[in-house]
């Protein structure tokens, strides 16, 4: 018998259809590793900054302080690491103020990309208004290509709608244990209480873009969402500061959770 000396074009094709199908198994877990190892990577980072935080924080006997964490962070006079840590996969570094079990303002960093997202998107909505505030020729596009008056600024319902559209007419969604959906949206409280232009996060079931009933609300100093204990319960926060909405919810007895919120902020 004649030996072969090599394969035949069917046999070529059966092999590449294997690899084929084989790749479709593969990709998607090597994949699924790469970003493993890239969130591990950006964990041990959060770690490293926040450890050498609170040993300069002993070091020094000083009180919690945001410029410090700043300066750890940014590896300041390359004094705390080799290289400045940075998130693999592009993501940014925020600093997070939230009350400890004593009741004080303490400091931590997170990552906008693989930590969770509970306190990130609504530190990211705060910024964006701050940033539709001082930038706002970057928003007039969002306005019909005019220029955005002071007027304009101090309204609830022109800023949310501003907004709304910079992120692509779509707030982020909110979920809780359930297949119920929440939509994550800022409030400003412009009905001249003692905090007026009081700006917060809340959350609710309502696709209607003036509805007020808050099923979850987000409180900046400590980092966390709230809900009612019945998960039922809302808060109309129309004409509401935050001090008067945080007197509800105590009233009430809501109760720290941590949701998942999918989504992005966009800052044009």
């Amino acid at each position: 018998m004649r030996k072969k000396d090599g394969f035949t074009l069917i046999e070529l094709i059966v092999v590449i259809a294997i690899l084929g199908i084989l790749a479709l198994f593969l990709v998607p877990s090597f994949i699924g590793y790469a970003q493993d190892a890239k969130k591990a990577v950006c964990d041990s980072n959060l770690t490293s900054i926040n450890r050498a935080y609170q040993a300069t924080l002993t070091k020094l006997g000083s009180d919690e302080a945001e410029e410090l964490l700043t300066d750890v962070m940014n590896n300041k006079d390359n004094e705390y690491f080799s290289t400045i840590p940075k998130c693999p996969d592009g993501g940014d570094y925020l600093i997070e103020a939230y009350t400890t079990e004593m009741g004080k303002t303490a400091y931590r960093v997170k990552c906008t990309i693989h930590s969770k997202t509970t306190s990130t998107i609504p530190v990211q909505i705060t910024d964006q208004i701050q940033d539709l505030f001082t930038n706002r020729e970057k928003y007039e596009k969002f306005n019909g290509g005019k220029a955005i008056t002071d007027t304009q600024l101090k309204s609830n319902d022109f800023v949310r709608k501003v907004l709304k559209e910079a992120n692509g007419g779509k707030w982020p969604i909110l979920t809780l244990g359930n297949s119920n959906e929440y939509y994550v949206q800022p409030y400003m409280d412009t009905f001249g209480s003692d905090a007026s232009n009081d700006i917060y996060v809340f959350a609710t079931s309502s696709k209607s873009d003036n509805y007020w009933g808050a099923s979850f609300i987000y409180e900046e100093a400590s980092g966390l969402w709230y809900q009612a204990p019945d998960k039922k319960q809302t808060i109309m926060i129309s004409g509401l500061s935050f001090n008067e909405v945080k007197e509800k919810m105590e009233k009430n007895g809501w109760v720290p959770v941590e949701p998942t919120i999918t989504g992005e902020i966009i800052l044009p």
